[in-house]
């Protein structure tokens, strides 16, 4: 609700907008992998079918962020439990009967408190 998100800006992280997203990026995997367009993110790398890792250019301050992703083939999610840390995400896609795939099109973001933000 609106009351939560003040009660958040105010009292949480006073001055810190964390409505906003604070990485993003567009993937495309049609023949090569490789991002078409972000926002703090230094790089991609793909690590296998349906496997890849999103680096931050600004680091989050600890790895409590929400980093969510989408696929036009299925379901994107972090991949095992250590798979998000402060600088990175690792992300797998599954199509809907579990297996993993590549897809053309993969967006990623994030919301959070930065390293950098006071």
């Amino acid at each position: 609700t609106i009351a939560d998100v003040e009660y958040l800006k105010k009292v949480v992280a006073p001055g810190i907008d964390m409505s906003k997203a604070k990485a993003w990026c567009v993937i495309d995997n049609n023949g090569s992998f490789n991002i078409t367009a972000s926002y703090n993110v230094l790089s991609a790398t793909d690590h296998a079918v349906g496997d890849f890792t999103i680096v931050w250019a600004i680091p989050f301050k600890s790895a409590n962020y929400s980093c969510v992703g989408m696929s036009g083939a299925g379901i994107m999610t972090l991949n095992g439990s250590s798979a998000q840390t402060a600088t990175e995400s690792r992300l797998d896609v599954e199509s809907h009967t579990g297996a993993r795939t590549d897809h053309n099109f993969n967006m990623v973001v994030a919301f959070g408190e930065l390293e950098n933000e006071q």
